[in-house]
């Protein structure tokens, strides 16, 4: 028992080590654009949930409008401003980006109205989990092990294919020994009946021949 509830601890302190998550609103107004940097490690894992509303100046409170959409964009810093990521979805959805390098991203967010001079304020839910990748090698050598697995399977699937091929093409050739033989056999069979029969017919022949000669001696008619 006090075992389990030290692993437990470990589980937890290492999932505290691997994530952090950031949560946060802000207003934005019109088309202007929301920008915070942050400094990724290589292989960082970032998962991002958002949600908008706009002001309704006739209910005079923030209500979600399906018609209104975000911009997301990432830029390396390190790497003269390349963007990464540009993701233009709805009023409310989901993002997902992978650090290629390590180094400082800049991170924006736009809501994007009809009216590009619009002055309606956004406010904008946005929370963001960072999952280090730690246990990046682990899954690759899993990975790999269970693609080499997979090669392995579909080897020893072949090798059992071509085992059982050559054990029908083994039977078929031991069929076609026997059938020949047997027709051999039949053949040969045949050919001593025809001898045999041959014989007999000759001394037929010729016991009815010599029969015939008595007689033809005894009436003496020859």
């Amino acid at each position: 028992m006090h075992l389990s509830h030290q692993l437990g601890i470990v589980i937890l302190f290492l999932s505290f080590l691997c994530s952090s998550v950031k949560s946060m609103y802000f207003f934005l107004e019109g088309n202007n654009q929301k920008c915070f940097m942050e400094e990724l490690s290589k292989g960082t894992v970032i998962d991002g949930n958002y949600k908008t509303q706009e002001y309704d100046s006739k209910s005079q409170s923030y209500r979600e409008n399906p018609s209104s959409s975000i911009l997301i964009t990432i830029d390396e810093i390190f790497d003269k401003g390349h963007r990464v990521l540009n993701q233009r979805s709805g009023s409310s959805g989901r993002f997902t980006f992978t650090a290629a390098d390590s180094g400082d991203h800049l991170i924006c967010v736009m809501a994007t109205t009809k009216n590009w001079f619009s002055k309606e304020n956004t406010k904008l839910f946005f929370d963001m989990k960072f999952i280090d990748n730690v246990f990046d090698n682990s899954q690759k050598e899993d990975a790999e092990k269970e693609k080499l697995s997979s090669i392995n399977m579909k080897i020893r699937d072949i090798n059992s294919k071509v085992a059982s091929i050559k054990r029908e093409q083994q039977y078929q050739r031991e069929h076609e020994i026997e059938f020949r033989n047997q027709s051999e056999a039949t053949n040969s069979h045949i050919m001593y009946w025809l001898i045999i029969q041959f014989v007999i017919i000759v001394a037929t022949c010729l016991w009815q021949m010599r029969h015939l000669k008595n007689f033809f001696t005894v009436k003496k008619l020859v």
